[in-house]
């Protein structure tokens, strides 16, 4: 759904504020427009002293109430904001956090979209760090220890990130992207303690580069 900013501001020095029309476009958004000019878009979950009920046609509203309508449309705009977002591909709560920070939009206003898309299964840290990490292996070689800390540098919790990889590699053999992890080393001109550090930098445990190494060292003097 489209969000609108709102077109024509409400005067201040007005005490009361006439709704002449209020379209419900589904679930719990509607569209109210003012006597004034002024178009909202909200979602009542986001109304902090309204509800739902209080919501009614050609109706009017106090200074207070209005401005908690205010308040909803700004969250919906986050909201909207968010999904646009995600509509592109699965991003961390943190991700989002810092994107619509860049936006301007407030922290409060932040925080309350993204507890309801959180709610709504629509956002979830848990299901951005299994889909990062199997993308991530696509192109880039790199063991447990390496893939687990671009996790929690995305904001993604050290439990969920090391349930995300504990996931991946019981599909995937963290011996085989060490061995293409070498193989890409060696073309690159890297030998013995360079080759071991770069290893070391892409994540995988001395025991596994040492085990790696002997593996493809014996299949070369074949």
């Amino acid at each position: 759904m489209r969000d609108c900013p709102i077109e024509n501001s409400i005067l201040p020095e007005e005490k009361e504020f006439l709704s002449t029309d209020i379209t419900w476009l589904h679930e719990d958004c509607c569209k109210i427009q003012f006597s004034n000019g002024a178009v909202f878009f909200i979602r009542a979950a986001y109304l902090s002293l309204l509800c739902i009920e209080d919501l009614e046609q050609q109706q009017t509203y106090t200074a207070k109430e209005l401005e908690d309508i205010t308040q909803a449309q700004t969250i919906y705009k986050a909201e909207q904001t968010a999904r646009r977002y995600l509509e592109r591909s699965e991003h961390s709560r943190f991700m989002l956090v810092r994107k619509l920070t860049a936006k301007g939009i407030s922290a409060e206003s932040i925080q309350k979209a993204l507890d309801y898309l959180e709610e709504q299964g629509v956002l979830s840290d848990r299901r951005f760090a299994q889909a990062w990490v199997h993308t991530r292996i696509i192109h880039k070689y790199e063991g447990r220890s390496r893939l687990t800390a671009e996790l929690s540098a995305r904001g993604i919790h050290k439990h969920e990130a090391q349930t995300a990889v504990d996931k991946l590699f019981i599909t995937v053999s963290e011996k085989e992207l060490c061995k293409k992890a070498i193989q890409r080393c060696r073309k690159q001109g890297k030998t013995d303690k360079a080759l071991r550090a770069a290893l070391g930098r892409y994540g995988f445990s001395y025991k596994l580069i040492t085990a790696c190494l002997a593996e493809t060292d014996n299949h070369s003097e074949l």
